[in-house]
């Protein structure tokens, strides 16, 4: 039940992180200094896990390539175009034969991306509901590094989100908020 999934999320913990959204940044006062080094695009590898978004994935492809970012997607066994899409509009693209799920294709997709060494990640949705030009919100909180994770947050404008979708993403931002040692 709700404990065992509290431990786990616990279990996961990584260092403190901070929320990028819209309206700004947060700060944290309680970050430890690794601030020195800067983290530049082209070490930081925008992935998205995608599964029969043919119609989408271009676009949000296309956009976060032209800002100069690598663009890594992984196609979850998807019936339609969607892996060509990607690779039309500039993505390296990671297939699996059939549909595992979106963590299955984050997890595929954070293994590709440490061991072809880079310094970053950036999990984006396929369907246009993040938008590329919000990258660089990202980009600024990890360079010079000062967090080990940064979440974004949708919930400071919700329009046309369904409800039900709200309260999940509510719930589960609170949970993270928790384990990162936010709150």
């Amino acid at each position: 039940g709700f404990r065992r999934v509290w431990r786990r999320l616990r279990a996961l913990r990584v260092g403190r992180a901070q929320r990028a959204h819209p309206a700004g940044v947060e700060k944290n006062k309680d970050l430890p200094g690794k601030k020195d080094r800067l983290i530049l695009k082209s070490s930081v590898c925008v992935l998205i896990p995608a599964y029969n978004e043919e119609k989408r994935i271009g676009a949000v492809v296309s956009e976060a390539c032209q800002r100069g970012y690598v663009v890594t997607v992984v196609d979850d066994g998807s019936q339609d175009g969607t892996a060509n899409a990607a690779k039309a509009a500039g993505a390296k693209v990671l297939s699996s034969e059939t549909n595992r799920g979106k963590g299955a294709a984050i997890r595929l997709g954070f293994e590709w991306v440490l061991l072809n060494g880079y310094e970053g990640v950036i999990v984006m949705d396929a369907d246009g509901q993040h938008d590329p030009a919000e990258l660089e919100l990202f980009l600024r909180k990890l360079s010079p590094v000062v967090a080990d994770a940064v979440i974004g947050n949708r919930m400071a404008s919700p329009k046309g989100m369904p409800i039900l979708r709200q309260a999940t993403n509510h719930l589960m931002s609170l949970l993270l908020s928790a384990v990162a040692g936010q709150y």
